[in-house]
């Protein structure tokens, strides 16, 4: 499809050109390193790129014939032989063929649609945190890796750049938390790793 929108090159261009990553140990020790190639599972002509830098793309080449709805939500979704009635928190309502909901894992359009999300979600064991920190370690297209028992966390940077990336993976039990509240989020994160660094 990018090749058809003739976007191939710049996502290219824009990939993250991973050059590879290390596992390394509790004290930062690199233990095995590899290429990302192997470390990423990279196939022949695998193109990845960051999620902000792909939504910049397709905005900057939609932008003239798409009309984008910046901070505002959903609020009310009705189905009818016309179409999809819908209302916003901040725009008049509209009426629309079809209604795409691409919202995430709490998914506001889901719960309007087909209702609480507790009815679609099943526990696999385990809980991921992704979020950006300081690059402090002056990662450049390389990856971190650690693992302990029931327990994973990688740090990786694109480029060069004041920012890099970092996920968290535990197991664990069903949690009951408010996934609204971030520091209740980082006290469940910091407990699940207390003692492994």
């Amino acid at each position: 499809m990018t090749d058809r929108m003739e976007l191939i090159t710049e996502i290219r261009q824009n990939g993250t050109n991973m050059r590879g990553g290390s596992y390394v140990n509790n004290a930062n020790k690199p233990i095995a390193t590899m290429s990302a190639d192997i470390f990423n599972f990279r196939q022949e002509n695998d193109v990845e790129i960051m999620r902000g830098d792909m939504a910049r793309i397709l905005y900057h080449h939609t932008q003239n014939d798409v009309e984008y709805i910046f901070g505002d939500s959903i609020s009310s979704i009705e189905q009818d032989d016309d179409g999809v009635y819908v209302t916003f928190e901040q725009s008049d309502p509209r009426t629309f063929d079809l209604v795409v909901a691409a919202d995430g894992l709490h998914s506001n359009v889901r719960n309007l649609t087909f209702g609480d999300e507790s009815q679609f979600t099943q526990h696999l064991g385990c809980y991921a945190a992704i979020f950006t920190i300081p690059n402090y370690l002056d990662l450049n297209q390389w990856e971190l890796y650690f693992s302990a028992p029931g327990k994973s966390v990688s740090i990786y940077s694109t480029k060069l750049e004041s920012e890099a990336k970092v996920f968290f993976a535990f197991k664990s039990p069903l949690l009951s938390f408010d996934h609204r509240n971030k520091d209740q989020q980082k006290k469940i994160l910091a407990d699940a790793f207390a003692g492994d660094g």
